[in-house]
């Protein structure tokens, strides 16, 4: 009886830290997305080095990320899940990656002064980062199963979507002069068949 007992609190008490954890890893992806606006507000005056802070969000973000796929709290999921979870998860990753770092147009900004750019995923909607962002988070866990991962998945996407409705609304037409007119052309977060024929023409 002694040892049932025992083993019961240890049980709770394990509960009890993967919750602290959960809690720790969700707050981490936050403070990623955070900085990240802080990186934005830097920007307004032309910061040089703020590319550092661009670097401190992502790198927070990331490691959330990661920290939660490696959570050891999984559901029991479907293979089918994992099946459709990992061709979500890379074309997640990659495109995700193509927006924020390898489209030279916007790569260029980091460092030096900004520019607008209406190219390539840009003229496909205003925030094309965003739909790379979904397709990640929902391909992880979907792969991994990860309790913490869905629970904070949920709130970064949400965090990320007031995210760029700050840079949207407020942010970036002070950083951008032709803002208000691409905000007209292009559309907000979801493509329409004009807007893949400017992506098609520019990418």
């Amino acid at each position: 009886m002694l040892i049932k007992q025992t083993s019961l609190n240890m049980s709770r008490k394990k509960c009890r830290i993967n919750e602290l954890l959960s809690m720790c890893n969700v707050a981490l992806g936050l403070a990623g997305i955070s900085v990240l606006l802080l990186y934005d507000l830097a920007s307004l005056r032309l910061f040089p080095n703020r590319v550092f802070l661009a670097a401190l969000g992502y790198g927070l973000h990331g490691f959330a990320i990661l920290a939660a796929a490696a959570a050891e709290e999984q559901l029991q999921l479907p293979v089918e899940a994992k099946i459709f979870g990992w061709p979500l998860l890379l074309v997640g990753l990659g495109w995700l990656c193509y927006c924020l770092f390898f489209f030279k147009p916007l790569a260029n900004t980091y460092r030096g002064k900004l520019a607008l750019t209406a190219q390539g995923p840009y003229a496909l909607t205003r925030h094309p980062g965003f739909l790379g962002h979904v397709m990640l988070l929902v391909g992880l866990f979907f792969v991994t199963g990860s309790a913490c991962l869905l629970q904070g998945g949920f709130f970064w996407i949400l965090a990320n979507l007031v995210y760029i409705f700050i840079q949207d609304r407020w942010l970036f037409p002070h950083i951008f002069e032709d803002y208000p007119r691409y905000r007209k052309a292009v559309p907000f977060l979801f493509p329409t068949k004009l807007s893949f024929q400017r992506f098609w023409q520019t990418r």
